[in-house]
């Protein structure tokens, strides 16, 4: 198991198109991966759980991948927090 703490970086925070890009690519990993905050576990490979975690600008999570394909699944998950691109 993967963890990692970081602060979602694109000043307009997550929005629909990136989060579906990422949700259809850990789709394809053989992992779980979980977005946690605030206390509360998003599920990262379904498009409406990211965006229901309300993702904005400064704020702090910490990702979970857990599974034989967790290293690529962090490499994504984190490329979207951490992304400055809209």
């Amino acid at each position: 198991m993967l963890t990692y703490t970081t602060t979602v970086a694109n000043e307009t925070g997550i929005h629909l198109r990136p989060a579906g890009e990422v949700a259809d690519a850990l789709l394809l990993l053989d992992c779980k991966v979980t977005i946690m905050k605030n206390g509360r576990a998003y599920d990262a490979k379904s498009i409406m759980m990211i965006t229901s975690a309300n993702l904005k600008y400064g704020q702090e999570v910490e990702l979970i991948c857990d599974g034989p394909e967790e290293e690529k699944a962090m490499a994504l998950i984190k490329h979207l927090i951490e992304s400055q691109e809209s």
